[in-house]
């Protein structure tokens, strides 16, 4: 049994995984293996938006205050994003989108242009809390930069649990 800590959650935990197998699969060493997933934790990124901020501030990872904000700027088209740094949810910046969806592939397709640039392409896991129709839009327009997009799932009851209804997750990374 080999314990890894990926520093990771939710999709971005996933693509870590779908790795893994693809290296098992190739009949690669276990340190080989593990080797790999250690260089591919850095460059693993996971993005999510929540549809309402009332469930993040009832279960007390946000104040009354912080929550009225984020909806003063959903109202204006401003979507807050959060992320995984080094293992702990921050904050991920904020993006000027008409959905959730156009959102996460703009902060995606512009995170990800040095990487496509320099011709690697990208693999993306959606997740999402009962919005298979944001999660569909945003596979959709992930066709434009050519991201590999495995499939849809729920996101787990734990994060849905803390997030709400609606939550919005994308996690990627450079294919090798």
């Amino acid at each position: 049994v080999y314990i890894l800590d990926t520093l990771q959650a939710a999709a971005s935990q996933t693509l870590l995984v779908l790795r893994a197998i693809e290296l098992i699969q190739e009949q690669r060493e276990i340190n080989e293996v593990i080797g790999e997933i250690k260089k591919l934790i850095p460059q693993t990124h996971l993005y999510a938006i929540f549809e309402d901020p009332k469930w993040v501030e009832a279960g007390g990872r946000v104040s009354k205050s912080q929550a009225n904000w984020i909806r003063r700027m959903k109202k204006l088209n401003l979507h807050p994003l959060v992320t995984i740094k080094e293992g702990v949810v921050t904050k991920g910046g904020i993006v000027f989108a008409k959905d959730m969806a156009e959102a996460l592939f703009k902060k995606i397709s512009k995170e990800s242009q040095k990487a496509r640039k320099k011709g690697k392409k990208i693999r993306v896991i959606i997740q999402q809390a009962d919005n298979l129709e944001m999660a569909e839009k945003l596979r959709q327009s992930l066709k434009e930069i050519k991201a590999e997009v495995p499939f849809i799932s729920l996101a787990s009851p734990v994060i849905c649990a803390h997030s709400g209804p609606g939550t919005l997750i994308a996690a990627w990374q450079p294919l090798q």
